[in-house]
């Protein structure tokens, strides 16, 4: 299947199962993929160090736009290493950590990485941070970076340890970000009509000015 991964022979989607040894070769075989923009990593028992290197697939690949690693044994390092890559990927719209314990109340170094990231990213619109360990310390961390962020419109924070005035200050920025989408969104369609009825009526002017007097 790596071969295939790295000639491009592979559908949109892909769900795949590697080990943790075997998963950094899945990562280097992805640095020249092209083809792949979802990626299904769930469940397969990945350690720490598996999702580091699968973390670096974002600093070479400007493909992929969903990566799912849920229920996986990825801890602060994996996090802080998407944080890192996320600083500088242009592509990712859709992370899934769901149910990895990315955070503790001894070490937050992973979670502060993938909130500084979160802080200036604007291309992730998705974040699945749902049981990852987040505790009150963690909460305000990302808040305070979410805070900062324009385009992301989803953040699961479901069964983690966070404040209820940092659930608040994040769900009420979410809001103002999803608020904000469709209102552009709204403005987009409605260009695209009235520049859909512009070129419709030069096209009639046009065809009244070629016909023969």
């Amino acid at each position: 299947m790596l071969e295939h991964i790295k000639a491009n022979n592979t559908t949109p989607a892909l769900r795949i199962e590697v080990n943790s040894v075997s998963a950094r070769s899945l990562a280097k075989a992805m640095w020249v993929n092209d083809t792949i923009t979802c990626l299904d990593l769930s469940s397969i028992d990945l350690n720490d160090h598996a999702g580091c290197y699968l973390a670096r697939i974002l600093k070479h690949n400007q493909t992929i736009k969903k990566i799912e690693l849920d229920n996986n044994k990825l801890g602060s390092k994996a996090c802080q290493a998407f944080g890192e890559s996320l600083l500088t990927n242009t592509s990712l719209t859709y992370l899934s950590l769901d149910s990895n314990q990315i955070a503790t109340y001894q070490d937050m170094n992973g979670l502060k990485a993938l909130a500084d990231a979160v802080r200036i990213n604007t291309t992730l619109t998705s974040l699945n941070l749902w049981r990852c360990g987040i505790n009150v310390g963690g909460g305000n961390i990302l808040a305070g970076g979410i805070e900062d962020n324009d385009t992301l419109l989803f953040c699961d924070i479901g069964h983690n340890n966070i404040e209820t005035a940092d659930v608040k200050r994040i769900v009420d920025k979410l809001d103002a970000n999803l608020a904000a989408y469709e209102r552009a969104e709204r403005q987009r369609r409605k260009d695209a009509v009235d520049e859909g009825k512009k070129k419709a009526q030069q096209a009639a002017v046009e065809d009244v000015r070629q016909q023969p007097l």
